[in-house]
């Protein structure tokens, strides 16, 4: 009634697979990797931000981390639950170091839209092409896969020049004369590029594409 002995070969890849996950959390890297592996729970993202603080009488430093976590989920804008944050907060709390001083909390978004001309070349629909344009933009400013595919990353800001390239990417576009961003939430601006927060993630709204050219 019992089972195989593991073989060699199993055994040699467990171990490579168990050396490659940390059980100690040491760097923020480390509490976003012991946050995800949670039991019972299905994520998206996380990531940790640690800043020192003022202890006294203390001769190890003291940091203050806040782990921002992202359940998996459908909607544009997955936001965990209180189960959820109190379940990564036990897991974080037996693994932290006795030094630190372990927050958990949930993301902000900032919903981006895009307002952009476009001319496309003779032969393009014009309605096809505007689908094509805003599932293009929502695919690259979506929080779980957008981007560069792992999702956007927290804080990082929303650069006109990039919503260009996207834009410019779809088949049948000849060139964007111009574009705009509006933004929803916490922001700020430089020189038209949308800023957000360091806990921050964006998340694709309602665009406005305007196409001219084609038939």
């Amino acid at each position: 009634g019992g089972e195989d002995a593991e073989s060699i070969d199993a055994a040699l890849m467990r171990s490579r697979s168990e050396r490659e996950t940390p059980f100690r959390v040491v760097t923020p890297d480390d509490y976003a990797a012991i946050a995800t592996s949670t039991p019972g729970l299905r994520f998206g993202r996380a990531t940790a931000l640690v800043d020192q603080i003022e202890t006294r009488g203390e001769c190890v430093p003291a940091h203050l981390v806040r782990v921002v976590v992202v359940p998996y989920g459908t909607r544009s804008q997955p936001v965990p639950s209180e189960g959820f944050l109190r379940a990564v907060d036990d897991h974080l709390q037996q693994h932290r170091l006795l030094t630190d001083r372990v927050t958990v909390e949930a993301p902000t978004y900032v919903g981006i839209g895009v307002d952009a001309e476009v001319r496309i070349g003779d032969g393009y629909a014009a309605a096809e092409r505007t689908a094509a344009i805003e599932a293009a933009l929502d695919d690259f400013l979506d929080p779980l896969s957008g981007f560069e595919g792992g999702g956007w990353p927290f804080g990082r800001p929303v650069y006109l020049s990039e919503l260009y390239e996207v834009i410019e990417s779809v088949e049948g576009v000849d060139y964007v004369p111009d574009i705009s961003v509006h933004a929803r939430g916490e922001t700020g601006r430089e020189e038209g590029n949308v800023t957000i927060p360091d806990t921050a993630l964006v998340a694709p709204e309602t665009h406005s594409v305007f196409v001219r050219g084609g038939h």
